[in-house]
């Protein structure tokens, strides 16, 4: 590839998934390391990444201002976590997170506008916090929403990839993602 100046660029790509049991989160001794903590598994697998990075920086070949992260679906919400905590991430593709990601909770339901915190949790009950439940009914009382968490990325990239037709997803709600966290 070709950059500025005419200069030929290089890319390193470092792919890892932070599952490597389809759609099944396997449990991991982090709670028995640190019993004191609550160790939901999208924590832990943005927790994963802050190691990568860590590995990545002691490579002499890697541009360390210019590390970037992508994800889809379940490793779209890590990857948005991810670099919510970690500004050593220069840039993240948050691909179709849905709900938990970059789409807010708030602008989210079930009647065709994506997920919801009942269909996650009950499906997915690893994935989050064990109180996060008790925003059943009451998720506009929830402390952290997609939007915040898009807004402490910034002012480094973001792309919010969504499909127009993906069943967890919703564009209003994403452009209000958007809309709320340009300010910052």
């Amino acid at each position: 590839m070709i950059g500025e100046g005419g200069r030929a660029r290089s890319f390193a790509a470092d792919i890892f998934r932070a599952s490597y049991s389809g759609s099944v989160d396997q449990k991991s001794n982090l709670p028995e390391l640190y019993p004191d903590f609550d160790f939901a598994s999208m924590g832990q697998r943005a927790w994963t990444v802050q190691l990568v990075v860590d590995y990545l920086l002691t490579l002499p070949q890697v541009d360390k201002a210019h590390i970037a992260l992508t994800g889809y679906s379940r490793e779209g919400k890590m990857a948005t976590i991810a670099a919510a905590f970690d500004e050593r991430i220069a840039a993240v593709i948050a691909g179709s997170t849905g709900v938990g990601g970059v789409l807010p909770w708030r602008l989210s339901g079930e009647r065709g506008t994506g997920e919801e915190i009942e269909s996650t949790t009950r499906m997915f009950p690893m994935w989050f916090s064990p109180a996060h439940p008790v925003f059943l009914g009451s998720r506009d009382r929830l402390p952290v929403d997609g939007n915040l968490l898009v807004a402490l990325i910034a002012p480094r990239a973001c792309l919010m990839e969504y499909g127009l037709n993906d069943e967890v997803s919703n564009s209003w709600g994403s452009e209000q993602t958007y809309r709320s966290a340009i300010g910052v």
